[in-house]
């Protein structure tokens, strides 16, 4: 029994000492292009950026088209490449690439469509908004980038329309175990428990003085 309460008591301890990420919210962005249409394997500016009514979590009040900044993908691939956005209302966000598909066939025949996804992880800072009431801590955020470009009629010459599909997810910390913390603390709590029980049989053993 005594080992057990050890055991639980070092496992309730251990709790706490790591962190896990949690949604706080999510907005989609509409955005305009330069190149407009062309290849999705060339440099592209997103500009314009304003914000949708797919909204959730924390900010799912925020106004429809409240408009962000603007900001260049690299290309063919933008992986590593930093991204800062910035705007007074919205805030700041600098990011990095963390992946970049480069452009990819999806479907096949007539209704095949270029694609390219991007994904850029970094921390966002709420600006002067008076929807965020003046909170301007930085939050770990993800912005994720859709790009396609449906495929012009075989032979498949000439350029066609690309459009883009943003969305930011912001997130908090919640504190969870720690793998590690938890194997040590069970370890030691473990160790001490068979201390303790070996104390007491050598104490059971010795005959007691008359």
């Amino acid at each position: 029994m005594l080992t057990r309460i050890i055991l639980a008591t070092a496992v309730a301890l251990s709790c706490g000492t790591a962190r896990a990420e949690y949604l706080l919210g999510s907005l989609a962005f509409n955005t305009s292009l330069n190149p407009s249409s062309g290849t999705l394997k060339e440099a592209i500016t997103l500009f314009n950026l304003k914000s949708t009514d797919g909204r959730t979590g924390f900010l799912s009040g925020l106004p429809e088209d409240t408009a962000w900044g603007s900001f260049q993908l690299n290309a063919p691939s933008a992986e590593n490449q930093t991204i800062s956005i910035n705007d007074p209302g919205f805030g700041d966000f600098t990011g990095t690439v963390v992946t970049d598909t480069g452009e990819y066939t999806l479907g096949t025949g007539f209704s095949a469509a270029l694609k390219r996804d991007v994904t850029v992880e970094g921390l966002w800072a709420p600006g002067n908004n008076p929807y965020f009431g003046g909170d301007s801590g930085g939050r770990l955020a993800a912005l994720t980038i859709a790009l396609t470009r449906n495929r012009p009629p075989y032979p498949y010459t000439g350029n066609t329309a690309i459009s883009a599909a943003l969305t930011l997810q912001t997130f908090g910390n919640a504190a969870v175990p720690e793998p590690s913390t938890v194997v040590l603390s069970v370890t030691a709590a473990a160790v001490a428990a068979g201390s303790f029980i070996r104390r007491n049989r050598r104490s059971a053993a010795t005959p007691a003085a008359t």
